[in-house]
C-alpha cells in the first residue's frame, strides 16, 4: 500500500466540488465516536435528570417539613401590616352628631321650648339636619338647620301648645344630610368659618315687666356687631337666656341685611311672669359655604 488512510483522505477531492476534505475529516471522526457521544448525552441527560429530580424531592421534603409552617406564619403577618380598610374608611366618613342636654322651658302661657345641644365634631363635613320632638299629647313641626364643622349650639323647637307641663319630650333625628368641604375650595375650614362668623356682642340690657308703667314684656337689649368683612342677606340669631351660669330659656330672631362692620341694636321681648336675665349668648345661624348667603356688590 503506498498511502495511509489519512492520506487518502488529505488527497482526496470531490470531483462535485460540494465536500471539502475538512468536511470529509469531520463526517469521518463522527461516523467512528457516534456510539460513544450517543453515551455520553444519554450519561449527560440521566445526570442532569438525578440532580433536578432529586434537588426537588429534596426541597419537597424541606418545604413539607418546615417552609410551609413559614409560609403559614408569614402570611399571618402580613394580614397584620395592611390596613384593615373597613376602619379606614370609617376615617374618611363624618362622625355622627352628638344630641345632648334635653331642655323644656316654657316661653309664655302654656307653650313651650324644647331645646337640645347638637355637636357636630367633624373637621370638614356640614351637616344638614332635620328633626322634631315628640312628647305626650302632641309633636312637633319637622324643621331644619344646619351645624358647621366644629360647631356646638342649640337645636330648638320654638312655641309648643300644651295645657300642662310636657312630659316624656323626645329628640327625632328624621335625616342628617352630610355635605363635606372640598379642601381645594377651602384648606382651612377652622379659619374660613371664624373669618366668616366674625360676630361680637356687648352692652347687654335687660328691663323687667312692669305693669304701673305699662311695660308688659321683659326686655332684652344688646349690640352685635358684623366684624367680618362680609354683608349677609340674613342671620338668625339664638339668644340664650342667661341668669348667672343657668339657662333660662330661648328667644329666636332674625337680622337682615347684615352688612359688614355694621353695629346693630337687638332688642328682644319675652312674655314670662316671673324672668330675671343677668346676661345672654348669642347664637349666630347661617350657612357661610352657601355664597347665596352674602350680599354681592350693588344688590343693596
Amino acid at each position: 500500500m503506498l498511502f495511509s488512510k489519512k492520506e487518502k483522505i488529505d488527497n482526496y477531492v470531490d470531483p462535485t466540488g460540494e465536500l471539502t476534505n475538512q468536511q470529509l475529516k469531520m463526517s469521518q471522526w463522527y461516523v467512528r465516536h457516534k456510539l460513544q457521544l450517543q453515551k455520553i448525552g444519554l450519561s449527560v441527560l440521566i445526570l442532569w435528570c438525578v440532580i433536578t429530580l432529586g434537588y426537588g424531592v429534596a426541597y419537597l421534603g424541606y418545604y413539607f417539613s418546615l417552609g410551609y409552617s413559614n409560609d403559614q406564619q408569614m402570611a399571618a403577618s402580613q394580614t397584620l401590616e395592611f390596613e384593615n380598610y373597613a376602619l379606614l374608611q370609617k376615617k374618611y366618613q363624618a362622625a355622627p352628631l352628638k344630641i345632648e342636654g334635653l331642655g323644656i322651658f316654657q316661653s309664655a302661657d302654656e307653650k313651650y321650648d324644647f331645646v337640645v345641644r347638637g355637636s357636630n365634631i367633624n373637621e370638614r363635613w356640614v351637616a344638614f339636619l332635620t328633626y322634631k320632638f315628640v312628647y305626650n299629647g302632641g309633636e312637633s313641626k319637622i324643621q331644619s338647620t344646619i351645624i358647621l364643622p366644629k360647631e356646638s349650639r342649640p337645636v330648638i323647637a320654638f312655641g309648643q301648645e300644651s295645657a300642662v307641663y310636657p312630659e316624656n319630650v323626645q329628640f327625632k333625628i328624621i335625616s342628617v344630610a352630610w355635605r363635606k368641604v372640598n379642601p381645594h375650595a377651602v384648606a382651612d375650614v377652622e379659619g374660613f368659618v371664624k373669618e366668616r362668623m366674625n360676630f361680637y356682642q356687648e352692652n347687654f340690657k335687660f328691663t323687667s315687666k312692669n305693669l304701673l308703667n305699662d311695660n308688659l314684656n321683659h326686655i332684652v337689649e344688646f349690640d352685635l356687631t358684623n366684624f367680618s368683612p362680609y354683608n349677609f342677606w340674613n342671620v338668625d340669631l339664638y339668644v340664650e337666656l342667661l341668669d348667672g351660669e343657668g339657662v333660662q330659656g330661648y328667644i329666636y330672631t332674625p337680622v337682615e341685611k347684615f352688612m359688614s362692620n355694621e353695629m346693630r341694636h337687638i332688642d328682644v321681648r319675652s312674655l314670662l311672669n316671673d324672668l330675671r336675665v343677668t346676661d345672654v349668648k348669642v347664637y349666630p345661624v347661617v350657612n357661610v359655604f352657601d355664597p347665596n348667603e352674602f350680599m354681592k356688590p350693588g344688590s343693596y
